[in-house]
């Protein structure tokens, strides 16, 4: 419980700012984006004189730079996927006011959301989930299916939304004109 209570303490902040960055205007949120300080780690001189520390935190700065800043291009996807400007004023702020009434739901929705984007390589992948969370939010798919498609979202390659799109395009896949292994993949995620 107390690890619990360590984690969401660290991750309401975040949760807090995403809520933010969904209802506010994208460009708002592209200029803070180009604007990301990364804050550094392991400040202190004195363990800094540890050839180890140093070393460690050397490549601690590296990694969590890489990830903070991987995190935030996906947070940015994925806010273009869910602001495509045609989800209603009247939809986002009935939802607000549902987040904002129940913070279980807040906490189990945005916590999902970051969680996943945190584990996204491809930025198409947080831009669909962005799309399938505006759904989610319009009505025309419920909870336990956005958990659903979030899940098969974060398994795709980036070549396979070529094959899906190819699929819808010509109303089904030629299966000669790709692999079998990816169909089976894409048959295998639903």
């Amino acid at each position: 419980r107390k690890k619990g209570q360590l984690i969401m303490n660290y991750i309401k902040p975040v949760i807090d700012a995403l809520e933010v960055s969904i209802f506010s205007p994208l460009k708002d949120l592209i200029l803070e984006y180009a604007q990301l300080e990364i804050d550094k780690i392991f400040e202190n001189t004195v363990l800094r004189k540890i050839p180890i520390i140093n070393t460690l935190a050397a490549f601690y700065e590296v990694g969590a730079n890489i990830r903070e800043r991987n995190f935030a291009k996906q947070t940015v996807a994925f806010l273009q996927g869910f602001n495509d400007k045609s989800i209603s004023q009247e939809f986002l702020e009935k939802h607000r006011k549902e987040l904002d009434s129940d913070p279980g739901k807040l906490d189990q929705e945005l916590s999902r959301v970051i969680i996943l984007l945190d584990d996204h390589i491809e930025d198409v992948q947080s831009e669909i989930l962005g799309a399938f969370y505006r759904s989610y939010i319009q009505g025309a798919i419920s909870w336990d299916k956005f958990c659903e498609l979030s899940v098969a979202n974060r398994k795709m390659f980036f070549c396979d939304y070529t094959i899906l799109c190819e699929a819808a395009r010509n109303d089904g896949l030629q299966t000669n004109a790709c692999k079998l292994y990816q169909v089976d993949r894409l048959i295998s995620l639903g």
